[in-house]
């Protein structure tokens, strides 16, 4: 019986909060491009952890002195990752830490959930107008929040699954935020490099091409960062 209730209201829910929907405002909004908190990984910790996830395969990958030098190039691969990554944060930091956002906030039908969209330049710009150059991320949150409330809204932040199927897991968002399965949330919802809105024609996240995958992988990092 309780089974059967909860999936009428995640029904009604997806039903309600995918339908009609009213725009309330606009702006623009700079904020501060900040840092790295952690410290870059040294060789040997990089070392230690590819031993670690290796030691499996250490048969397959060869004995001796042939294992040495398949960790060994992937501590020096490892090594230009992390390099490229915080050095695009850190040279933007540098030149140009003050960015701005474009935020749209609307309220769903039933005015039980605000849906609040975040743009911004994303840090790895590709060639043309690309749709991977903008970061998207859309909050979901309860509508009406009473004021001087103590109750401290649990937030999560979802990266949607391997396909992409951006749309459904924000109608998830949607559900949760309203509090229609329980208590009310707020999720974020961040739009991956060629997924949703910022998907480029036929361009795929997961790549055989390791430069095209690295890039793919750095943006994403720097994205969920920025």
């Amino acid at each position: 019986m309780k089974t059967h209730l909860n999936l009428n209201l995640f029904l009604f829910g997806i039903f309600v909060f995918t339908t009609n929907t009213s725009t309330s405002w606009s702006k623009e909004q700079v904020f501060e491009l900040k840092p790295f908190l952690n410290r870059a990984s040294e060789s040997q910790e990089i070392e230690n952890g590819l031993r670690q996830l290796y030691a499996p395969h250490a048969k397959e990958l060869g004995e001796g002195s042939e294992f040495q030098k398949t960790i060994l190039n992937q501590v020096a691969r490892t090594e230009n990752f992390q390099n490229f990554v915080r050095d695009t944060l850190d040279q933007a930091v540098a030149t140009n830490p003050k960015m701005t956002a474009e935020i749209t906030e609307r309220r769903l039908t039933g005015n039980f959930v605000k849906e609040t969209t975040i743009r911004f330049k994303s840090l790895i710009q590709r060639p043309g107008q690309h749709a991977s150059n903008t970061v998207v991320a859309r909050m979901y949150s309860p509508a009406n929040i009473p004021k001087f409330c103590d109750y401290k809204y649990p937030t999560s932040i979802f990266l949607h699954h391997i396909l992409n199927e951006v749309g459904a897991i924000e109608d998830v968002a949607k559900v949760i935020a309203s509090g229609v399965l329980g208590q009310p949330a707020i999720v974020v919802v961040i739009h991956m490099p060629h997924y949703g809105d910022r998907r480029n024609g036929t361009e795929e996240f997961l790549t055989a091409e390791w430069d095209t995958f690295r890039l793919n992988m750095a943006q994403l990092i720097l994205d969920v960062h920025t």
